[in-house]
């Protein structure tokens, strides 16, 4: 990742002269990395976040892992964010642990670790790193969300959020069925 991240920096920093026919003196191009997609344990890791598993668990907000099924944690602000500033002062803190004991103390409390990609001065890591969804549903965690979470406790209203969910699930799965049935 050191020497991935060097080369961004560079690129970031003096960029590179591409020639091309309408430009034959070239064009000076700047490269910047401006998002990641992976799966949770992949973000977390590139990101520098504790654990998928960690009390803290969440790369957007402070949420712990015991509350992450009630209602609050689906409401808009219900937990304070996470913010790039506060992130990169951890990983900044984190470095400074001299001994293995202590950069594990350091991510119990802060859920936090060192991270190349925060050497890039552009790269947001509490916003540029995302989640693949794709991976979700294949795995089946979106079901397990719905159900589990949204449904059994009642996040979702029968009468509004789930009717109308279930209006546009069946949509999705006729349109599916409509363009693979046909030969497309």
């Amino acid at each position: 990742m050191h020497v991935l991240v060097n080369e961004l920096l560079s690129l970031w920093t003096h960029g590179v002269n591409i020639v091309t026919p309408r430009y034959p003196k070239g064009r000076l191009v700047r490269v910047a990395l401006v998002g990641v997609v992976c799966d949770k344990p992949a973000a977390h890791k590139l990101g520098g976040f504790g654990s998928h598993q960690h009390t803290f668990f969440c790369t957007r907000c402070w949420v712990k892992q015991d509350l992450k099924s009630t209602p609050q944690s689906f409401a808009k602000d219900g937990f304070r964010a996470l913010t790039n500033d506060e992130h990169r002062s951890h990983m900044s803190n984190y470095l400074k642990c001299q001994t293995k004991t202590a950069r594990d103390d350091f991510v119990k409390n802060f859920a936090t670790r060192w991270s190349e990609l925060s050497r890039l001065p552009y790269f947001d890591m509490c916003r540029m790193i995302v989640v693949d969804p794709m991976r979700n549903l294949f795995l089946g965690l979106v079901k397990s969300h719905f159900y589990h979470i949204w449904a059994q406790l009642k996040v979702l209203r029968k009468t509004k959020e789930l009717r109308r969910l279930h209006s546009l699930l069946a949509e999705v799965c006729t349109l599916y069925y409509l363009t693979f049935s046909s030969g497309y």
